[in-house]
């Protein structure tokens, strides 16, 4: 497995994952799709994947987003991955409970595709000046 991909995008759903995974690779940028949260601490944990940037879906079956989130953020090596949730949830209050869970920021579902581009490529641009 590469252990450098620009965006680990944790998705459940095989339709929106491949959606995502398309608008990243046609921003230029490389993008590995974990069906789970389960299969992403995996990657992450066990095999030692370095994503720049995680787009993480909050509702996730068995391993929600807030759980994985929250063992990321206690990881010596993971904890200041940026993490971006990604949910359908948009009541008031959702962007903040996940931020206080240890997301960096928020994206709603259904995703404004030009604007989902420009912040993924934002973030990434972000992290490579300051890691690179």
């Amino acid at each position: 497995m590469d252990k450098r991909v620009d965006v680990l995008v944790v998705e459940d759903s095989e339709e929106s994952g491949r959606l995502f995974q398309m608008l990243i690779a046609n921003a230029g940028l490389s993008a590995r799709l974990a069906a789970s949260g389960v299969e992403a601490l995996a990657w992450l944990l066990d095999e030692g994947l370095r994503p720049r940037l995680i787009l993480l879906d909050m509702q996730l079956p068995t391993l929600s987003g807030v759980d994985v989130v929250r063992r990321l953020r206690t990881n010596r090596d993971l904890a200041a991955t940026r993490v971006i949730a990604l949910t359908a949830h948009a009541m008031p209050g959702d962007r903040e409970r996940f931020i206080a869970a240890g997301c960096d920021d928020y994206i709603s579902k259904p995703i404004d595709t030009r604007e989902f581009v420009r912040r993924v490529r934002a973030e990434v641009q972000a992290v490579r000046a300051r890691r690179d």
